[in-house]
């Protein structure tokens, strides 16, 4: 009796190991396929990364590149696949979706300015910008202090854009505002009226000559044409030194 009770369990444990060994073989296939998908994702994102890479390399160091230029990618990696190209160094971000190309100069990396990323992001957005008061009156030389932050207007949307510690705004302005021809008098114009006209010294007289000595040609036919633009009191002192009267 004991000695076939011990041969039915001999076989019942055989039985059951039988078909167990069906379900161990395909564990270990649905395994090796998840294995080879998750291998076959990284080699795609390698790839991708490497697409990226190559696309930022086409450009001159320098170049700012926004998330839009690379919408021909994967869109939900191409925000990891950047991050990991700022912790390598290959790129900086300088605010959210605005990264840089970094130049090296002498001393390490040259940043570029204000002006030029906010020009960046105006050729994106196809539209129009100036810039107004002290960011004005520091591109002209009337001013050497660098303002913290950058005002510009805009036929565009306003918006901040938040660079370090430092901002870009762009205020939507009226169509006049873009209606000068030159570049040089809508920015005489913009520093004239941050400095009011109780603010325009000899110094500043002396300066504005020297820009407008720098035009020739159809540029100084410009100047003159915009003079009509100006506010009358501006347009009074600029008058003798556009004409040379």
């Amino acid at each position: 009796l004991v000695e076939g009770c011990v041969k039915r369990c001999v076989n019942l444990m055989a039985e059951k190991n039988k078909q167990k060994i069906p379900h161990v073989k395909k564990s270990c296939i649905f395994v090796s396929e998840k294995k080879s998908i998750i291998q076959t994702k990284i080699i795609m994102k390698d790839s991708i990364a490497e697409e990226v890479r190559q696309h930022i390399r086409k450009k001159r160091r320098g170049h700012i590149f926004f998330i839009q230029d690379f919408v021909n990618y994967d869109s939900g990696n191409i925000g990891r696949i950047l991050s990991r190209l700022v912790e390598k160094g290959e790129l900086v971000r300088l605010s959210s979706g605005i990264y840089y190309y970094p130049k090296l100069g002498k001393f390490g990396t040259d940043f570029p300015t204000l002006n030029q990323i906010a020009h960046a992001v105006a050729q994106r957005d196809h539209v129009e910008i100036m810039p107004t008061g002290a960011t004005a009156q520091n591109m002209l030389g009337f001013s050497t202090q660098v303002p913290m932050n950058a005002v510009y207007l805009t036929t565009g949307s306003p918006r901040t854009i938040v660079v370090g510690k430092r901002k870009i705004s762009f205020v939507r302005a009226v169509p006049k505002n873009f209606a000068y021809k030159s570049e040089l008098l809508p920015l005489i114009v913009a520093s004239y009226k941050e400095m009011g006209k109780d603010g325009i010294d000899d110094s500043v007289l002396s300066r504005t000559a020297e820009l407008i000595k720098g035009v020739s040609g159809k540029d100084r036919e410009l100047l003159a044409q915009d003079l009509t633009l100006a506010p009358k009191w501006i347009k009074d002192i600029l008058l003798p030194l556009v004409t040379n009267k």
